[in-house]
């Protein structure tokens, strides 16, 4: 059996070393797309906790400044009624 040729060994581990050097950039990479999108999820999950917050806020003073008891009128019995 005749040895490898000069230098061929050398060339696969070359080879080796850059697929593994690319399987970790990878990696990273995928890493990265999932912290971007957990970011990206809880900025839209805190962007409709503070739009629910001011609607309901809003919704609250509305109710305050447009429902009045003394407006209230009594009904008699026998009116269509919702209770």
């Amino acid at each position: 059996m005749t040895p490898p040729a000069r230098g061929s060994r050398r060339r696969r581990d070359d080879l080796e070393f850059f697929a593994a050097r690319r399987r970790r950039a990878r990696r990273r990479s995928r890493v990265s797309r999932r912290r971007r999108l957990g970011f990206v999820a809880g900025a839209f999950a805190c962007a409709v906790g503070v739009a629910l917050l001011t609607v309901g806020f809003g919704g609250a003073v509305a109710y305050q400044t447009g429902c009045s008891l003394s407006s209230l009128q009594p009904i008699s019995i026998g009116q269509n009624t919702f209770i």
